[in-house]
């Protein structure tokens, strides 16, 4: 079960609502910079929000990454923006820091969507500066030791195929509105999403553009509709579905600038 795997992994998150402070950026005392983006990074941040309210950006010669879970330990999202989105990266290793998402998403909303954003670790590496066309802000930063990048888990699920992100967004949408319990089912030739209620039944095939892996026999798994409405708020034309039977579901999409992973574990009922 994936909240057992994840219990543990993310510690207590402090709230740092008056983190955003308006002044003049110093000249960056640490090996740190990054130009990218408003967009690939706005959008970034407000998936992320949806599981916390801060979180750990790590940046490489590769990108920028960030991995979180929600407060119940159910559902778990990887993000990335790959180098080539990525202007210019100047540090000399991999920099770590912790930050409040709210005041970070609400600086990178003072750019447009063609703009682009410059970062910088300022007073001794204790703030994040931020330069959007010329407007400067600054954040402080959290301490390390008490916000944990939760690992991707290691699980092995027997079913995994590439269906279009649109066709898996409708049948979520046509689950939503029966129950807050969805059924991914493969039968070993179809696949679908189901949900019913005292009152409604829904049924929605998901067509399977290829299979990457394939279990003989019948293989479901259910979950949460709340936790599937958040996964599919941002995808790429396509996306890889894999499960197990009553094991956690995972999703990966591409968007033109990022790519997400996403677990989330299966709800578990009496029958």
């Amino acid at each position: 079960m994936l909240g057992a795997t994840l219990k543990g992994c993310v510690s207590r998150h402090t709230d740092m609502s008056d983190s955003v402070v308006e002044q003049e950026i110093e000249s960056p005392s640490v090996e740190f910079s990054l130009v990218c983006g408003v967009a690939p990074l706005k959008t970034m941040v407000s998936t992320i929000r949806q599981l916390s309210d801060d979180c750990i950006f790590t940046f490489t010669e590769d990108g920028v990454s960030a991995s979180v879970v929600d407060s119940s330990h159910a559902c778990l999202l990887f993000s990335h923006i790959p180098s080539a989105n990525i202007t210019d990266i100047q540090l000399e290793d991999e920099v770590q820091i912790a930050i409040n998402l709210e005041a970070l998403e609400g600086a990178l909303k003072l750019g447009s969507k063609s703009d682009t954003v410059k970062l910088n670790l300022a007073h001794e590496g204790g703030a994040l500066a931020l330069d959007i066309g010329g407007l400067k802000k600054t954040i402080r930063l959290l301490d390390l030791s008490i916000v944990t990048n939760p690992p991707t888990p290691k699980i092995d699920l027997e079913f995994s195929s590439q269906v279009t992100s649109a066709d898996f967004k409708k049948s979520v949408d046509a689950v939503k509105t029966v129950s807050e319990c969805a059924k991914l089912h493969y039968d070993g030739n179809a696949l679908t999403m189901t949900a019913d209620s005292n009152m409604e039944t829904v049924e929605a095939p998901l067509t399977m553009e290829a299979v990457h892996a394939g279990s003989e026999e019948a293989t479901h798994t259910l979950l949460s509709t709340t936790f599937l409405t958040k996964m599919v708020k941002v995808l790429g034309e396509s996306l890889t579905v894999s499960f197990g039977d009553k094991k956690p579901i995972k999703l990966q999409t591409n968007t033109d600038t990022l790519h997400f992973e996403w677990f989330l574990a299966p709800r578990i009922t009496e029958n």
